[in-house]
């Protein structure tokens, strides 16, 4: 059996010391590391939290701000389409009146439902002596109450054998013969008007009235309710001349049934 020196023993005693002194520094180095890694990626952790905190913020801001201006928009869009609705109500109701102006001025041709009076004269007028004769004729007033009666009844628009009434139209007579917007007329004379044709018919056939008058001398009289009737606008060169006026002027309208040699 070797036996060992002491100084051996000793010496060997001293190295393995050493040997593990070192190995103890070489963990404890180690392991700072390892921790001042771990403490690096928290702080990169924390503030990249932050900025992503702060950057939602602000688009939290930003969509608040637009979210207000939206709103503004909205409102102030409502504004502009109740603004739009009045005027659009107004310009409706104009554009109605300057209708109805344009058609009682018979301005526009009129399309529409209403009623037909046909006016002759009478087969005894070819009977009676002279002197009677005018008696059993059509004349002009005859035609005009036949007109105001339609219209009091509710006719919009009126034409007498095509020629449609406005309010510079002529209805004359010049001796025995009838004009309307100075176009010469001749038995038998058709009346037409638009409107409600049932109100018409019944106003038009009341006892008394115009058309029983007119039944009562034999004229022949006859009402019939249209469906569709087209009635032309009044043209300018259809209207009477300054002359004829002033020759119409000279005529006048007495009560029908007297004797004369007006229309």
């Amino acid at each position: 059996m070797i036996r060992l020196k002491k100084g051996q023993v000793l010496l060997t005693f001293i190295f393995m010391l050493l040997g593990a002194l070192m190995a103890f520094q070489y963990n404890q180095v180690s392991l700072s590391g390892k921790q001042q890694n771990v403490g690096t990626e928290y702080r990169y952790d924390v503030e990249t939290e932050l900025q992503l905190q702060e950057e939602l913020l602000r688009i939290r801001e930003e969509n608040q701000k637009l979210e207000e201006q939206l709103a503004l928009l909205q409102a102030e869009t409502a504004q502009m389409e109740e603004s739009l609705t009045a005027h659009k109500g107004t310009i409706e109701m104009l554009y109605e009146e300057l209708e109805k102006t344009r058609m009682m001025a018979a301005m526009v041709p009129v399309t529409g439902p209403g009623l037909v009076i046909v006016l002759n004269d009478s087969p005894l007028a070819k009977t009676v002596p002279p002197e009677e004769k005018d008696n059993y004729l059509v004349h002009v007033e005859d035609l005009r109450a036949v007109v105001n009666d339609l219209f009091l009844a509710g006719a919009e628009a009126i034409a007498i054998n095509g020629q449609r009434l406005g309010p510079v139209s002529s209805l004359r007579c010049i001796g025995p013969v009838i004009y309307v917007n100075g176009k010469q007329m001749a038995p038998p004379f058709k009346i037409e008007a638009i409107g409600p044709a049932d109100v018409l018919e019944t106003a038009m056939n009341l006892p008394g009235g115009i058309l029983d008058v007119l039944r009562d001398w034999q004229l022949e009289v006859s009402v019939k309710k249209a469906d569709n009737l087209q009635l032309a606008a009044m043209i300018n060169e259809e209207r009477v001349t300054p002359n004829l006026l002033e020759k119409a002027s000279e005529s006048s309208d007495e009560p029908r049934r007297q004797t004369s040699e007006s229309g």
